[in-house]
């Protein structure tokens, strides 16, 4: 985010979205690796007791240099949770000393000798109540952001025909949408669509992807309306988007 912010001081909202397009489209990008927060597993671990549909690795160092922050407390829970498997270090960090400038790659005992002291490194196993989501490759990392980015803009216009082309190709690959975002962009992506459909006059298919909205956020009035009205103008009166349950 830091890096598209200084992109926009020098180039329009409409080259950043080309660019992203055309990342997209290459096949040379390394790996993608996503992090996630402490709180974003703690809140997928399975309670004891409950069923474990999976599983993930919890990498986790500690550094003399390397302070935790101000959620370290929090993430007592999660650590008390997690089913150890290993613990290493390439050295003693306790007795060494520093290189200012490479301290955390280059940690140095005093400066007659070099030593590879590096961090002490735990790996855990933590249980999951889901199946942990894929993560998506650099190319539809990028395709994500070409997609949310064009799908904004195409809003802000209120281009429908462009907001059904985003929105649909995004949903395709809701799974990577879940794991990058919010389960808000999972509602506006149904919402935006739902409305464009009903501007194309396709009361039905706006109908459903409302119906999909209100699943996500079954308290959102804006959505139990629009979804309320469509019923009304197909004539289904007896029917009413209310008794579409959370999941």
């Amino acid at each position: 985010m830091g890096r598209k912010k200084y992109f926009l001081k020098s180039f329009s909202n409409e080259q950043l979205i080309r660019t992203y397009e055309l990342l997209s489209q290459r096949d040379d990008l390394p790996t993608f690796y996503g992090q996630l927060s402490p709180q974003h597993l703690w809140n997928q671990m399975a309670p004891v007791g409950t069923a474990v549909a999976d599983s993930t690795w919890l990498l986790w160092y500690e550094h003399p240099l390397s302070l935790h922050g101000p959620d370290a407390d929090g993430l007592q829970p999660l650590l008390a949770r997690a089913n150890w498997c290993a613990e290493f270090s390439p050295g003693d960090t306790q007795t060494s000393h520093f290189d200012g400038i490479d301290w955390y790659f280059v940690p140095i005992g005093g400066w007659r000798d070099f030593r590879a002291t590096g961090p002490s490194i735990r790996i855990a196993r933590v249980p999951l109540s889901q199946r942990t989501p894929a993560v998506p490759s650099a190319r539809q990392f990028f395709s994500i952001l070409y997609g949310l980015h064009g799908a904004a803009q195409a809003a802000e216009e209120l281009n429908w025909l462009q907001i059904i082309r985003f929105n649909t190709d995004l949903l395709k690959q809701a799974d990577h949408v879940r794991t990058l975002t919010t389960a808000n962009t999972l509602f506006r992506l149904f919402h935006d669509l739902a409305s464009a459909w009903h501007q194309q006059g396709d009361l039905q298919r706006a109908l459903y992807y409302w119906d999909r909205a209100i699943i996500l956020e079954p308290q959102n009035v804006a959505a139990h309306y629009r979804a309320g009205r469509a019923h009304q103008d197909l004539g289904h009166y007896e029917k009413h988007s209310t008794t579409i349950a959370a999941p």
